[in-house]
């Protein structure tokens, strides 16, 4: 799991929803917009995809592992939320890899 600063909080979730660009994957899509200060990541799951709030904590676990490995990575300045699908409960963990590298490959065009 990332840190507490390396996660979005509220106000700047609402803002990458708002004004961001969508990136698809692989496993699910992103959403990135440019921030202030250092770079931050939030993975979520919507209530329509699963129903018990279970599943939804073990994909964005799965999600955040896949992350943690490569938040280095990412540039100051960006706000990026992954919007993870039901499917992503059953995929590799190089998937969610490769969804991650796409991800950060795509930063230069938002």
């Amino acid at each position: 799991m990332l840190s507490k600063t390396q996660r979005l909080q509220t106000n700047e979730f609402d803002f990458v929803y708002k004004k961001g660009k969508n990136v698809n994957t692989e496993v699910g899509y992103f959403k990135i917009a440019k921030i202030t200060g250092k770079s931050k990541i939030s993975c979520t799951v919507a209530k329509g995809e699963l129903d018990k709030s279970t599943h939804r904590t073990r994909v964005r676990r799965r999600g955040y592992s896949a992350v943690e490995k490569y938040v280095d990575e990412i540039p100051s300045g960006y706000g990026v939320i992954w919007f993870l699908p039901k499917e992503a409960i059953n995929v590799k963990h190089t998937q969610l890899k490769k969804s991650v590298q796409k991800m950060i490959q795509s930063l230069d065009s938002v």
